[in-house]
């Protein structure tokens, strides 16, 4: 199905433990699809601080994907890990609606409990969107970007 156009998108902000305290962190609705036609819905974090997009082994395994690929050595809030790159469809959800669509290399623990959430970085939605955090508001607004 593709992508139908809009003017912006809010999200939710997600709590999340990190060194004793509780932050909220934005988040979005995502269709996460392999080759085979599997598909997960997820809440995914929107972080302008990672430069690559990670998913949970959890995840990948529902999704029957094995990450493939050399195992490299990552590193994101809960320290260093190896993983290794999946290449899946990522939707960004608005209800039922198709906001974005896009493949999305995703790199992904090589062991369980590495990360919580799927994480979108930069190399995903921020080539497509301009994104504005109001974190006192706790909303994030998501544009179509003008760039080409």
């Amino acid at each position: 199905m593709p992508a139908k156009r809009f003017s912006s998108l809010n999200c939710r902000y997600l709590p999340y433990e990190y060194h004793g305290r509780v932050i909220r962190l934005p988040a979005v609705l995502v269709r996460l699809s392999d080759i085979t036609g599997s598909n997960i819905n997820s809440f995914a974090l929107v972080d302008s601080g990672a430069t690559v997009s990670f998913l949970p082994l959890e995840l990948a395994e529902i999704l029957d994907s094995p990450a493939t690929g050399e195992e490299v050595q990552s590193e994101g809030a809960g320290g260093c890990f190896k993983s290794r790159k999946l290449t899946l469809n990522a939707d960004l959800l608005k209800g039922k609606t198709v906001c974005w669509s896009g493949k999305v290399d995703f790199l992904v623990p090589t062991e369980y409990k590495r990360i919580p959430y799927v994480v979108l970085g930069r190399d995903s939605i921020f080539k497509a969107f301009d994104i504005t955090f109001c974190e006192n508001l706790q909303k994030t607004e998501f544009r179509k970007s003008r760039r080409r």
